[in-house]
C-alpha cells in the first residue's frame, strides 16, 4: 500500500483545541504513527529494491557499453582441451588444465633441460659437509701452488738466523738506504731529516739578554751580555727555562770580550752556578753547549 500524505494546515486561534485537531494544526500520535509507518513501508520497499538482483530497471547490454561485447559462455573442459571452440572463454583453472595437456618443454625453451631427480636436503648438506674434496679441484684450478712446488719454493727461503724479524733485539750490520719514509720506534724520518729548533731566554736580572736555542737534546746558549753587579763562586746566575734543563751536570767556560774565561756548572736543579769570583760589568760575547 502505497503512503497517503497527510495535510497540515495553521493553527487557528479562534477554533478550539479538539477543532485545531480535527483541522490537522495539531501533533497528534495518530498523526505521527502515520508519519512512521510511512517511513517504515518506505524503507522496506528501498531494502527490498536493493536486493533485487533480477534487472527491475531493465538495464540493456547498450545502455552499459557492453553491446558489442559477444555474451560467451565458460568453455568446458573438454572444450578447453580440443582448443577449438571460438565461441567460449576459458576460466583460470581451465586455463590451467589445458596448458599441461599440450604445452611441450621446446615449447617453452627447455627442450635441452633434462628431468633429474632434484637431490633431497639430507644429501645436499652430506655434500656440503664433506671436506674430502669430493670435486676432485685441482691446486692450479684454484691457482695455488701443489705440494710439490711448494716444497720446491720452500726451500728457497732465508734460514731463520739470516733474517730480521719484528720483534726481539738484533744488530744491524752495514749502511742500509732506504727509498721511502721509516719509522724507528718514537722516531719517524719522512723526506729529509729536519730536527726542529726550540728558542727560549734565559732567566736572570743580572745577565739580561742571553739567549737560547735547542736542537734535539743540544742546547746552545749565546752569551752577549754584561752583568751589572759581581756574583761570588758558588753564586746563581740565573735559571734555566722549562725543557732546557740537563738531566746531569755540566761544566762550561765563559769567555768575556777582554779574552778572560771564568768557569761554572750547569745543573740539574735548572741553576747555572758561578764556580769562581765573576766581577761586575764583565762583558760577554761567547756560545756555551751541554746536552739534556
Amino acid at each position: 500500500m502505497s503512503y497517503e500524505k497527510q495535510i497540515w494546515n495553521q493553527y487557528d486561534d479562534l477554533k478550539t483545541e479538539e477543532e485545531n485537531i480535527e483541522n490537522g494544526a495539531v501533533v497528534t500520535d495518530n498523526r505521527m504513527n502515520h508519519i512512521e509507518e510511512g517511513v517504515g513501508q518506505t524503507d522496506t520497499t528501498l531494502q527490498s529494491h536493493i536486493a533485487d538482483k533480477t534487472n527491475p530497471h531493465g538495464v540493456t547490454a547498450k545502455q552499459l557499453g557492453l553491446d558489442k561485447v559477444p555474451n560467451y559462455a565458460a568453455a568446458t573442459e573438454d572444450e578447453a582441451l580440443a582448443g577449438e571452440s571460438s565461441d567460449t572463454v576459458m576460466t583460470p583453472s581451465l586455463t590451467k588444465v589445458a596448458a599441461k595437456s599440450y604445452v611441450t618443454k621446446e615449447d617453452v625453451g627447455l627442450s635441452k633441460v633434462t628431468n633429474d631427480e632434484q637431490a633431497t636436503k639430507a644429501e645436499f648438506n652430506a655434500h656440503t659437509a664433506n671436506k674430502s674434496n669430493p670435486h676432485g679441484v685441482t691446486a692450479s684450478q684454484v691457482g695455488a701452488y701443489s705440494k710439490t712446488e711448494a716444497d720446491s719454493k720452500l726451500a728457497l727461503k732465508a734460514n731463520e738466523s739470516e733474517v730480521i724479524h719484528n720483534t726481539g733485539d738484533e744488530t744491524i750490520a752495514g749502511k742500509k738506504s732506504f727509498s721511502d719514509d721509516a719509522s724507528f720506534g718514537n722516531l719517524t724520518v719522512s723526506g729529509n731529516l729536519t730536527i726542529p729548533t726550540v728558542t727560549a731566554t734565559f732567566n736572570s736580572s743580572n745577565y739580561p739578554g742571553i739567549s737560547m736555542y735547542k736542537i734535539g737534546n743540544i742546547v746552545y746558549m749565546h752569551f752577549v751580555t754584561t752583568n751589572s753587579s759581581a756574583t761570588a763562586s758558588d753564586g746563581n746566575l740565573g735559571s734555566l727555562p722549562a725543557g732546557f734543563i740537563p738531566s746531569v751536570q755540566w761544566h762550561i767556560t765563559l769567555e768575556s770580550k777582554a779574552g778572560v774565561t771564568y768557569r761554572a756548572t750547569v745543573n740539574p736543579s735548572g741553576l747555572i752556578v758561578a764556580s769562581m769570583n765573576i766581577p761586575a760589568a764583565t762583558d760577554f760575547r761567547c756560545t756555551v753547549t751541554y746536552i739534556l
